[in-house]
């Protein structure tokens, strides 16, 4: 990953966030490996973050990167475009949809939309997109009577141990 696709994370990681449980006060901090030059990693960092109200703060750890958003960036992102397949995913299952339901709604709005059922202990199925339209992997769950899901880099859902999804043209 290199410095613009981890602000790309940031950004959608904390647009998830307020789609999920709306505005939060206070400053959010996430975590990600570290793969490579943290220098080049962080000067590529900084050019992204330009206009950000505080810019968010980079880290090295060992082993990884802590990013800190501050309140008044988590507002500034949350005011971004959000990636429609993550917004429409959010709402569905906001919704209490089954997951019967939830693919046949997303085949329907996306219909390059691909849905893997998985034999898996963690999850019933995996759902991707092109990457033009969305370049994560979405892992369908039913818990409890209630559909829920992870999203994942392609490169974090291989780390886990998993087959690379196909990803639809």
């Amino acid at each position: 990953m290199n410095g613009r696709e981890l602000y790309q994370r940031v950004v959608t990681t904390v647009q998830e966030m307020q789609l999920k449980i709306g505005d939060s006060e206070g400053s959010i901090t996430l975590y990600y490996p570290l793969e490579g030059d943290f220098g080049e990693l962080s000067r590529e960092f900084g050019a992204s973050i330009e206009g950000m109200p505080d810019g968010p703060v980079l880290e090295r750890l060992p082993g990884r990167v802590r990013v800190i958003v501050s309140e008044s960036d988590c507002r500034a992102i949350a005011e971004k475009p959000i990636i429609p397949t993550l917004k429409e995913i959010v709402s569905l299952i906001n919704a209490g949809v089954t997951i019967d339901e939830l693919e046949r709604r997303m085949k329907e709005r996306f219909p390059e939309c691909v849905v893997y059922e998985v034999d898996d202990v963690e999850f019933d199925r995996v759902m991707v997109f092109p990457q033009r339209i969305d370049p994560d992997v979405y892992c369908l769950d039913v818990e409890m009577g209630k559909v829920t899901y992870h999203r994942f880099s392609v490169e974090d859902f291989v780390a886990l141990g998993f087959e690379p999804p196909p990803k639809p043209e």
